[in-house]
């Protein structure tokens, strides 16, 4: 084990390949801002782009806090697959999108198009990564600020070899695991975890907290590897965190990754 806790940073990643594809989209200058604030039209267009990647639905969140506080909306669609998810902010006609799909089946990008499509962005950055490769940017520090306060802030996290392999298995573990973050991170829980199984061996999972916050969670067992997103609307103790992973899923070795979400929005 290593100075961070880190069983061993020395295993063949190679047999950690993957076929999962990561799309990461800001949109801005979005022209049909109705859905931004709207539970079923935004529901109905993230489904719409379930379907249309091929991807096959689970389940469908979009936490009452954000209707009650008539907010833009965080919503989130579970799937077979992983997760799509998006996080409004009408106020600055823009949107931050990730969209992430385990297997070669599903088309995620074909998803992106249909979102597109609905909502009508005048400019969209798109980041695409392939999980389980993720190369280190900044390793334990969020990024420098541009001189624009951003959307907020992601943190995609690869964690590796994690043993024993039962545990990327265990529901309560990881429920007790998204459970310690809101106070981590230093936000409000605004809804309990939620974890489906997947097929194979491995949970998918998520929670999200207040003020345009989440963190999802998809773990396999065959892999033994766990991919963690954090979206959060300020930096927040990323060192505790890494800890928390540490402690609770032991992995061999980590990748971890900045970005700031939204710096080009239009004023």
């Amino acid at each position: 084990m290593n100075n961070d806790g880190i069983v061993n940073g020395n295993h063949n990643r190679r047999k950690y390949s993957m076929t999962g594809t990561h799309v990461i989209c800001d949109m801005y200058g979005i022209k049909n801002i109705a859905p931004l604030t709207d539970k079923d039209s935004i529901e109905k267009i993230l489904n719409g782009a379930v379907r249309a990647s091929g991807a096959h639905a689970i389940a469908t969140i979009t936490p009452d806090y954000f209707i009650k506080k008539k907010y833009g909306l965080t919503s989130a669609v579970f799937v077979k697959e992983s997760i799509f998810d998006i996080h409004c902010y009408p106020e600055q006609k823009g949107a931050v999108l990730d969209i992430y799909t385990c297997g070669g089946r599903a088309k995620p990008v074909k998803g992106l198009k249909y979102i597109k499509k609905k909502l009508e962005p005048g400019i969209m950055n798109v980041l695409v990564i392939k999980r389980g490769n993720v190369k280190n940017l900044e390793i334990g520090q969020p990024p420098k600020k541009l001189g624009k306060k951003p959307f907020g802030y992601s943190l995609v996290i690869d964690a590796y070899d994690c043993h024993p392999k039962k545990v990327l298995n265990d529901m309560d573990l990881a429920y007790d695991f998204l459970e310690s973050l809101p106070e981590v991170l230093g936000f409000k829980e605004i809804s309990t975890p939620y974890l489906s199984r997947k097929k194979g061996g491995g949970l998918i999972g998520g929670i999200d907290l207040a003020g345009h916050n989440s963190v999802d969670i998809n773990t396999s067992v065959s892999k033994q590897l766990l991919l963690l997103d954090v979206f959060s609307t300020k930096k927040f103790d990323f060192k505790t965190l890494r800890k928390e992973l540490i402690k609770n899923y032991k992995p061999g070795d980590i990748d971890e990754q900045w970005l700031q979400r939204g710096v080009d929005y239009l004023p």
